[in-house]
């Protein structure tokens, strides 16, 4: 069995471009993979240096590959705000060529301001938004110790519950998303998923 280190600072540049290429590789119909690798990089950077966001990566212990990353915030509209804030100059040239669809503006914009939303208002702030794993890792419990990792780092901010959304209810009713999300349950933080319209 493979040994994983998980960590939760001092990443390099490349640790980010790893991550971008296992999410484009592993959530490939996700809104956010259409957006390309530099705005995938203004997201998982912004994870590092903002206050409510928070990046776990894990990496192959031997070779110090990253297998998998777990991408959550522990207030997912100031992590959204920081992200205008600190973020929208960048975003900005990056974004301009793939901002020529109406759709992809709309569902950027409804990624931006979701937290808004009336039915969020009474679920829980914090969220893990994306984990993701190296297909050769699957099934190997990483995904479950990244979870788990993800628990402790909230309770350092003294936080006992968050959400989980996705684009796709599917990801949660079938496949191994599914599977996955399901075997959670005896988790007593873990609030039901919600979907975004």
């Amino acid at each position: 069995m493979t040994p994983y280190n998980i960590q939760n600072t001092d990443f390099s540049l490349d640790d980010i471009k790893q991550v971008v290429n296992i999410h484009r590789q592993e959530i490939r119909q996700g809104f956010l993979s259409s957006l390309g690798n530099k705005a995938l990089e203004l997201l998982f950077s912004l994870a590092v240096e903002s206050n409510y966001g928070v990046l776990l990566i894990a990496k192959n212990a031997n070779n110090r590959k990253v297998c998998g990353f777990l991408l959550g915030t522990v207030d997912t509209g100031k992590f959204y705000k920081d992200f205008l804030i600190k973020k929208s100059f960048q975003a900005i040239i990056v974004l301009i060529p793939k901002m020529l669809s109406l759709d992809t503006i709309r569902k950027l914009m409804e990624t931006l301001f979701y937290p808004s939303k009336s039915e969020i208002q009474d679920m829980p702030n914090a969220e893990l938004l994306d984990i993701a794993i190296v297909k050769e890792h699957q099934g190997t419990g990483l995904a479950r110790s990244l979870f788990e990792e993800f628990n402790s780092c909230l309770s350092e901010f003294n936080i006992d519950e968050f959400k989980i959304t996705t684009e796709y209810p599917t990801h949660l009713r079938g496949g191994i998303g599914g599977l996955f999300y399901s075997s959670l349950h005896p988790f007593p933080n873990l609030q039901p998923a919600i979907t975004k319209e």
